[in-house]
């Protein structure tokens, strides 16, 4: 069991922030939470671990232009309009409300993710030890690899000396139970975890992974400290959710 400073996720969509909360290791919002990728991995310039570290590394300079941003669709679970960046390959599926005129909810949106990555570079800065999760989708879609891990490790460590990063890196193998599942130090920084993890409750989309389950093996290996403030804190206790719905409402909604 080891004690980090700050966990966060970095892909292949939501579920990795989203596990690390239900394991009481993230308390707040980073610029990747929220982001899935376009569907055709073809269209990455480079693996999806990788991309996601080098717009973290380099900043958001370039990142939000509104010439890019092209409506896909409505997700009726969430309210929300999905917007995809055609050059940045990211799909914005939790920001703009239903039905709006994009121009005048873009600003909002831009301020948001600049805040957010502000917060979690100031963080890394004022951390020791961090853990990074990457989280496969269940169905092996966007599959990073090792070399993925390294070449991101590599980059962090890089942009943020001083810093030490270790990775945790979940792969979903169906001839695995969560009781047997492969817990592998592959380096000294990296630990792959491997299991059948696809949520059994949402058979129409294969991508979902159980998040409780993922939760619970990363609350095996390591505890991250409240890096929040008191004024973060009393705003988050203040405004606690009711319900399975409320609860996915506040969390990314969460500021």
């Amino acid at each position: 069991m080891k004690k980090y400073d700050l966990a966060f996720g970095i892909g292949v969509s939501c579920n990795s922030s989203i596990s690390l909360r239900r394991a009481n290791m993230q308390y707040l919002s980073f610029p990747g939470d929220w982001l899935a990728p376009l569907w055709k991995r073809e269209e990455l310039p480079s693996p999806n671990l990788v991309y996601r570290t080098e717009w973290l590394c380099r900043g958001l300079d370039g990142f939000f232009n509104l010439e890019d941003f092209k409506f896909v669709r409505r997700h009726e679970w969430n309210g929300k309009d999905v917007y995809a960046n055609e050059r940045t390959h990211y799909l914005f599926v939790h920001d703009i409300p239903a039905g709006s005129d994009l121009s005048d909810e873009f600003p909002k949106m831009v301020a948001k993710y600049e805040r957010r990555y502000a917060r979690l570079v100031s963080l890394i800065k004022a951390s020791r030890n961090v853990l990074v999760l990457r989280l496969d989708h269940a169905d092996g879609s966007f599959q990073a690899s090792v070399e993925d891990c390294t070449e991101s490790h590599r980059r962090l460590c890089e942009t943020f000396p001083g810093v030490s990063f270790d990775f945790v890196f979940f792969q979903c193998d169906p001839s695995r139970t969560f009781e047997n599942r492969l817990v592998e130090r592959v380096h000294p920084w990296l630990t792959r975890i491997a299991f059948a993890y696809h949520d059994k409750k949402h058979p129409e989309d294969k991508k979902l992974p159980d998040n409780f389950l993922i939760a619970k093996a990363l609350k095996r290996l390591a505890k991250v400290r409240d890096y929040r403030t008191k004024e973060e804190r009393a705003a988050h206790d203040g405004a606690k959710p009711h319900g399975a719905l409320g609860w996915l409402r506040a969390l990314f909604g969460r500021r």
